[in-house]
């Protein structure tokens, strides 16, 4: 899932939230990640993606959760530890408007896996494509500026603008680092453009 939301980064934003949640579900039982598993995501956070998290907001924190979170902070990445937010206020992070009902904001969002899922499938696939399109359009360099390739205004290391074609057969408008992206039925949004070869 780390990876989709990497997928679905607008341009100029590097960094993620990741909310957790320690209170069960009043519809599920037993809906609360364990021990184990935010031990787990923590290690594959702080070693395989040092620089993806901006933040990490932990709320309803069980008593034994908060003992094992004492236990091991001298051992967390002083980096990664600063990052942790335990119990704040998730508004101070998040708009209201983007938080989900069950993080106290005002986001009204049930998920359902069978119609959720091959949507946010497709869409990151369209815009893996939409990138490799513009990495070899801007000519396969290593290193080509990341904004660049997901369509932001920067240039890329030829000099190449975002506004080439993108694989849906749309110019891709440049986006403001930082704003939000509207997808709409997977396409990214963006004016019409003229092929040279016409």
């Amino acid at each position: 899932m780390l990876e989709r939301c990497i997928d679905l980064m607008i341009p100029g934003q590097f960094t993620l939230a990741l909310l957790i949640n320690f209170k069960s579900s009043k519809s599920k039982s037993n809906t609360a990640p364990g021990i184990g598993q935010a031990r787990e995501v923590l290690n594959i956070l702080q070693t395989h993606y040092p620089e993806r998290l901006g933040r990490a907001l932990i709320i309803n924190i069980p008593w034994m959760v908060n003992g094992f979170f004492k236990l091991i902070t001298p051992f967390i990445d002083p980096l990664t530890k600063e990052k942790l937010k335990f119990n704040d206020d998730m508004k101070q992070h998040v708009p209201p408007q983007q938080l989900w009902a069950e993080f106290n904001g005002e986001l009204a969002f049930e998920y359902d896996h069978a119609t959720y899922w091959p949507a946010l499938l497709k869409m990151c696939e369209q815009r893996q494509k939409d990138v490799l399109e513009r990495w070899v359009q801007a000519g396969k360099h290593i290193g080509e500026s990341e904004i660049y390739l997901k369509g932001g205004g920067s240039p890329s290391i030829d000099g190449a603008t975002s506004e080439k074609l993108s694989s849906n057969g749309r110019a891709v408008e440049p986006k403001t680092p930082g704003a939000l992206s509207e997808v709409s039925g997977g396409e990214v949004s963006g004016k019409a453009a003229q092929s040279d070869e016409a």
